[in-house]
């Protein structure tokens, strides 16, 4: 009697890892396209809180625009700082041009004569907000300070007008003469405000406070002024000396030549 054959079942041991990993891939997709989805998310969101805050101080300087101060004047400058990235490529000083606008980087021109403080600052951080790690935008307008004559560095500067005399007058070095700072002369237009900053100095307030404005400047004598007497004393006596001594030299040698002749 024939027995039937039956079939050989092989069964193979199937490691319970091979299941794991296809699921372990598909979690990580899964969560690192939530993760994506929420960093855009997060960046949306405070690009839109930046903007709110730009169109909220657009709409208090439209509200009241007497009472918003404008002190990004034309032909003056804005300073720009990204704290703390002290590298950052938007940090500089930029000139007004005489239509109220500024060159910047990425955006090209922006007028800024109308905007205040806080509405430029919002602005910035708004319009660079792809370029920040965090919203740290701080501005700073700066007037023209001229200082000339008997400075150690004197020129041309861009200054913030809440800074001090003192600031201002080391920005170039200082005065040569021990006693420049009581003959520093305050010109506007070529007019004379003011001669002597020392009380300036020593009360520490800021130009803004003396009422400085942009385009004037502080001048020192590099020599103080001498009179007639110091003058001669100085320059002509010594001419005067020589000249006479010349004189009595050649004088003298020529009795002596006129005696040798007389003897022989």
């Amino acid at each position: 009697m024939n027995q039937e054959k039956k079939p050989l079942l092989i069964q193979s041991e199937t490691n319970p890892l091979f299941f794991l990993f296809p699921v372990l891939i598909l979690a990580n997709l899964i969560f690192g396209a939530d993760k994506e989805i929420a960093v855009l998310r997060t960046a949306e969101n405070d690009k839109t809180i930046a903007t709110d805050q730009y169109l909220t101080s657009r709409h208090e300087e439209t509200v009241d625009p007497a009472s918003i101060r404008h002190p990004f004047a034309k032909g003056d400058a804005v300073r720009i700082v990204i704290a703390p990235d002290t590298m950052h490529f938007v940090n500089g000083i930029y000139h007004i041009d005489d239509h109220g606008y500024v060159f910047l980087p990425v955006i090209g021109s922006t007028r800024v004569d109308t905007m205040s403080e806080k509405t430029l600052t919002t602005f910035l951080n708004t319009v660079y907000l792809q370029y920040l790690r965090y919203p740290t935008v701080q501005v700073q307008p700066l007037i023209r300070l001229s200082l000339l004559g008997g400075f150690y560095k004197p020129g041309l500067y861009y200054i913030n007008p809440q800074a001090s005399v003192w600031e201002a007058i080391a920005l170039a070095g200082g005065p040569v003469r021990e006693d420049g700072l009581k003959k520093i002369n305050w010109y506007r237009e070529d007019v004379k405000l003011k001669s002597g900053l020392v009380p300036f100095v020593s009360s520490g307030v800021s130009l803004e406070t003396m009422g400085v404005k942009s385009g004037d400047h502080f001048r020192v004598m590099q020599q103080p002024m001498r009179t007639g007497w110091e003058v001669f004393i100085a320059d002509v006596l010594p001419i005067v000396s020589v000249t006479v001594s010349a004189l009595s030299t050649t004088a003298t040698l020529y009795y002596v030549a006129q005696a040798s002749k007389g003897v022989k």
